[in-house]
């Protein structure tokens, strides 16, 4: 197996992990994470202006990265692009925390959930400054799955 198609497979894990079983960020003890987009898709169309449908439509694509990465395997380009999905709302995520910049989208309980699903369990939260473990390892997965995808994954 060629060192490509092991990024990818190893990216692709780490961006699934992070993405439905770590949380990005805890603010005001609601947490937010991949599994809170879902249970919320509900409440975001329900809106429906069309800016936030867009936004949702982004993310809901966001949250196949991981998938995107795995394919990855065989095609070059679903790797690539689900990397920059994944590195695209690590980078979103640390930019609202450390900026102090919410987006009424964002506000609004794209990722949010007021309770976790198993308390202390799930999802796991472990603070690194002001965003969780989760969006780190997001970052991570995909910056390996970047690298596997432009090393390519032919045998």
């Amino acid at each position: 197996m060629r060192t490509g198609k092991i990024f990818c497979i190893i990216g692709g894990l780490l961006v699934l992990v992070a993405t439905y079983l770590l949380t990005f960020s805890q603010f005001h003890m609601t947490y937010s994470y991949g599994l809170g987009l879902i249970q919320n898709l509900g409440f975001i169309f329900e809106q429906g202006d069309i800016v936030n449908i867009i936004i949702a439509i982004l993310f809901v694509i966001f949250l196949f990265s991981g998938i995107f990465l795995i394919i990855g395997v065989k095609r070059r380009a679903a790797a690539i692009i689900g990397s920059f999905l994944a590195i695209g709302m690590g980078v979103y995520i640390i930019y609202i925390h450390y900026y102090g910049v919410f987006s009424i989208f964002f506000v609004k309980f794209l990722f949010f959930t007021e309770l976790p699903l198993v308390d202390g369990i799930y999802p796991l939260h472990i603070a690194i400054d002001r965003v969780g473990l989760g969006t780190y390892v997001l970052l991570s997965g995909g910056v390996i799955g970047l690298i596997g995808g432009i090393l390519g994954t032919s045998s």
